[in-house]
């Protein structure tokens, strides 16, 4: 599925939440902007590399907060048609900058070489990204953070490792296929 399919479904759920009404209200009411929700994100992301495989409960906790946080400030700046190229990158930079310091610390935990693999892929995927202007589309996968969640670290790191590349080759076959059709 592609972002535009994802951002469809979330934005069904916060309208089902009635966020819409609150984002205006903060907009109209507050200096809060969807950039200041981000840097918020990035400082929840920090947090949670930094008790990741101290506290799990706080790590779990600290994810599923930087998940929402993600989502809620694209769908903050979309209600407010507030179409910046800078708040898309700093959220996708945010996303990715937080996905390398997980990987690179379970590299220091573990010590496993084919962690550094996997970090490759995850940077290698988002530099292929960025180069052909894709950013937009797709994001790196960040799969593992799934399992983590549950303490599952090592499963989590080997489906990072295989589903990194698969992902991206799903994405680019389907991209093509669009293509070919006519749909891009």
């Amino acid at each position: 599925m592609s972002l535009k399919g994802w951002y469809k479904i979330k934005e069904d759920v916060f309208e089902s939440l009635g966020m819409r009404k609150k984002f205006l209200w903060l907009y109209k009411h507050t200096p809060i902007r969807p950039d200041h929700i981000t840097y918020l994100n990035f400082l929840v992301g920090l947090y949670s590399v930094w008790v990741l495989f101290e506290s799990l409960p706080l790590f779990a906790l600290a994810i599923v907060g930087q998940l929402v946080l993600d989502n809620l400030d694209g769908y903050y700046a979309r209600v407010i048609k507030l179409n910046h190229g800078w708040g898309r990158y700093l959220d996708h930079g945010v996303d990715f900058v937080v996905g390398v310091l997980i990987l690179i610390k379970s590299y220091f935990v573990f010590g496993h070489w084919w962690i550094l693999l996997a970090l490759t892929m995850f940077c290698f995927e988002g530099g292929l990204l960025y180069l052909y202007g894709l950013t937009f589309e797709k994001f790196p996968s960040r799969m593992f953070m799934y399992l983590f969640i549950f303490g599952m670290y090592i499963e989590g790191l080997w489906l990072q490792l295989f589903g990194q590349p698969l992902s991206f080759v799903i994405y680019w076959w389907g991209r093509g296929y669009r293509k070919r059709r006519g749909d891009i």
